[in-house]
């Protein structure tokens, strides 16, 4: 197992220098391709060293970092792991590991102001968050087999839901498009960056209608006008797209949450006051704040903004 060579030279031993971001990514980047390829164990200890500008596997007694596959850590080896490289893969190593036949793993994120809007009243949201959590978005965005937004937030943003700000690849991109608002001459139907699925509503069975050369129309059943969470991944599960990152808006990640069906949700928090807006989060409100979810919360510092990665048990719940 290995990585393509980075331009950086590559050393080993008691003298080498620690692992950075760099070298950390790479590993991150590497072991979500073993997991897809089926080389990597479901559980164990497994230890890796960068030889020449490449990860290969090592025994772990002599490795220079350590994965715990079963608990999805990584551990000191014999080189050490600066503080910056640590924290990455805090951040990152379950949505790499939990690949094929693993169940999958779900995370979601979403920019918010201090006050906790992700848009002004008049939906004004580039960019709410600054360049630190702009390069943390790309990161998940390769780590991901598909990325999930909103209709509201195609036609709002007009993003392009692609890798550019890290090494990586394109992830799938899906569009939450109940009643078929997305336009035909939407960038997402026609960029030739990545495909596209546009799931919209059906009164019948699951159907797929080609909408351009990259685009493909998913119609499965909806609710009250809504397509159901669950449904969905199931959906994406069936054509091997497990890593799923649901990116926006606040209603759409407010769906995953409500169903149970996040592993995480982490907010990037800017020190911006806008006075309103609209809500990151419009879930319905505890009345008590025992009824509150309290769910473990790392904070990492992004640049000036501050990330809170929250880990939940996703438990789907019953209609």
């Amino acid at each position: 197992m290995q990585l393509a060579p980075r331009a950086a030279k590559g050393t080993t031993g008691a003298a080498a220098e620690p692992l950075g971001v760099e070298e950390a990514w790479q590993l991150l980047l590497a072991l979500r391709r073993w997991v897809d390829d089926g080389a990597l164990a479901a559980d164990g200890l497994l230890g890796f060293t960068l030889t020449d500008g490449l990860w290969r596997s090592d025994r772990p007694a002599r490795a220079e970092l350590l994965i715990d596959l079963a608990r999805g850590v990584a551990l000191p080896g014999g080189r050490p792991l600066a503080a910056s490289a640590a924290e990455l893969l805090t951040l990152h190593l379950a949505h790499a590991l939990r690949g094929q036949g693993e169940g999958g793993h779900v995370s979601a994120i979403l920019g918010q102001s201090l006050d906790g809007f992700i848009a002004t009243r008049e939906g004004d949201s580039r960019y709410i968050n600054g360049q630190a959590s702009l390069v943390h978005l790309h990161r998940l965005r390769a780590l991901s087999d598909a990325v999930v937004i909103g209709v509201g937030t195609a036609l709002a943003d007009a993003p392009r839901l692609t890798t550019r700000h890290v090494p990586g690849p394109h992830a799938a991109r899906v569009v939450i498009d109940p009643r078929g608002r997305l336009p035909p001459d939407s960038g997402l139907l026609h960029d030739g960056a990545a495909p596209t699925l546009v799931v919209r509503q059906t009164e019948a069975g699951p159907i797929e209608r080609p909408l351009s050369a990259q685009a493909t129309a998913l119609h499965l059943p909806a609710r009250g006008g809504a397509i159901d969470p669950a449904g969905l991944l199931a959906a994406l599960a069936t054509r091997g797209l497990t890593r799923v990152l649901v990116e926006g808006g606040g209603c759409t990640v407010a769906r995953f949450l409500g169903a149970g069906l996040l592993d995480r949700l982490q907010l990037a928090v800017s020190p911006l006051i806008l006075g309103g807006g609209r809500p990151a989060l419009p879930v319905p409100p505890a009345a008590r704040l025992d009824q509150a979810l309290r769910p473990p919360c790392r904070c990492h510092p992004m640049g000036e903004d501050m990330l809170f990665d929250l880990r939940l048990e996703r438990q789907p719940r019953v209609p």
